[in-house]
């Protein structure tokens, strides 16, 4: 089985193979440990082409790298995970944002009410 290193940098295929060597013993568990890196560095590099002007994106893949470096699945999952986190927000303030207003009246009254006497 042939690995192709054609989407990364010398210096990340001199570290995948490194990383290989120091963590496992037989050439079977190298291999697929380093093709698994390696899918992972590719899809890691497709996210990033389409968040490049994303602040935030960039903020999470830098976390990503502190806390697994030298390990790409880690740090694509990590990122994943920010995304899909992100995502849940969005929707959820999209369903939310409509009823907001009816939200902000409803507790104007019941404040108002609280503080009229009346109860």
């Amino acid at each position: 089985m042939a690995l192709d290193y054609s989407g990364v940098s010398d210096e990340e295929k001199e570290s995948l193979i490194q990383e290989a060597k120091k963590n496992f013993d037989s050439w079977q568990e190298r291999v697929s440990s380093i093709q698994d890196e390696l899918e992972a560095i590719i899809e890691l590099k497709e996210l990033s082409s389409g968040n490049q002007a994303n602040e935030l994106y960039s903020q999470w893949l830098l976390e990503a790298q502190s806390e697994n470096e030298n390990y790409f699945r880690g740090q694509l999952e990590y990122v994943q995970n920010k995304i899909s986190k992100y995502e849940a927000i969005q929707r959820t303030r999209a369903e939310i944002d409509p009823l907001k207003n009816i939200l902000i009246d409803i507790e104007n009254i019941i404040g108002s009410e609280c503080y009229n006497r009346n109860i």
